[in-house]
């Protein structure tokens, strides 16, 4: 963590798929290793529930920035935890839940960004379905989508919305 920390990270991303890899227990111990850090965890919820949970929001240059990230998944090891943790600890692409926190973000803050944990591995080309879901989340208010998952590099979109400039990279 202190590498982590000295390179100047100051939020991690832990919406992914393999963050149920060791179980609830393994979520609480990550994000309490990185706020030791001084690093702030995304993605998941460890002090509050979800629902309750305050927005990340950290001021850049005098700029409000929200940062919120989801995970499609979580490898089929959601099976084994309670549905109730599954609410309370992890930020699923649940729309109602993800549209309103993203109304909410741009509230809030000056810019948000998004870190999508998404898509077919080794495939090119962004699906359809990622295509749809990141442009709603354009019209919800983000203003920079990061994708990621497919562990290669996909297309990047410029995006006008109520003559702003928005950023999807798939």
């Amino acid at each position: 963590m202190d590498a982590i920390k000295e390179a100047g990270y100051h939020v991690l991303d832990l919406a992914h798929n393999h963050i149920l890899d060791s179980q609830i227990e393994g979520v609480i111990s990550t994000a309490d290793i990185i706020e030791k850090a001084g690093i702030t965890p995304i993605g998941v919820y460890t002090h509050e529930p979800r629902v309750q949970a305050p927005l990340v929001i950290k001021e850049v240059n005098g700029i409000k920035v929200a940062l919120l990230a989801y995970s499609y998944g979580f490898n089929g090891i959601e099976q084994y935890i309670s549905k109730e943790d599954y609410n309370r600890y992890l930020s699923d692409l649940n729309e109602d839940k993800m549209k309103a926190e993203i109304e909410r973000a741009e509230k809030e803050a000056d810019i948000t960004i998004i870190m999508l944990q998404m898509g077919v591995e080794y495939r090119l080309e962004p699906t359809e379905e990622q295509k749809a879901l990141y442009h709603k989340m354009i019209d919800w208010g983000a203003d920079i989508i990061f994708g990621g998952h497919p562990h290669v590099v996909e297309p990047s979109e410029r995006v006008e919305k109520d003559g702003d400039k928005k950023l999807i990279i798939y």
